[in-house]
């Protein structure tokens, strides 16, 4: 699946600490409008491997992951039917 990217971000450090500053332009602002899914889009920023000074350190990809169930993402529970082996704690 190939990224789908939205928008830029920077690293600045305040008298509060450390602040990512994230921004959208107009196409991006359209991008994540086209990605809606029930009036949500999420989005992941990731650090870039190469930044470069004065430029943004940051970018913005959309999520497209989907659980791949109807019951969501939740992990089955494991169930330990060898009553030999103590439990854990």
């Amino acid at each position: 699946m190939d990224k789908i990217y939205c928008g830029s971000g920077k690293e600045i450090t305040t008298q509060y600490g450390v602040i990512t500053k994230v921004s959208f332009m107009e196409k991006d602002l359209d991008t994540l409008r086209n990605n809606l899914e029930n009036g949500w889009v999420n989005i992941s920023v990731m650090k870039k491997k190469d930044p470069q000074p004065g430029k943004p350190t940051h970018y913005c990809v959309i999520d497209q992951w989907k659980p791949d169930n109807a019951k969501g993402d939740q992990p089955q529970p494991s169930v330990n039917n060898d009553v030999d082996e103590p439990l854990p704690f």
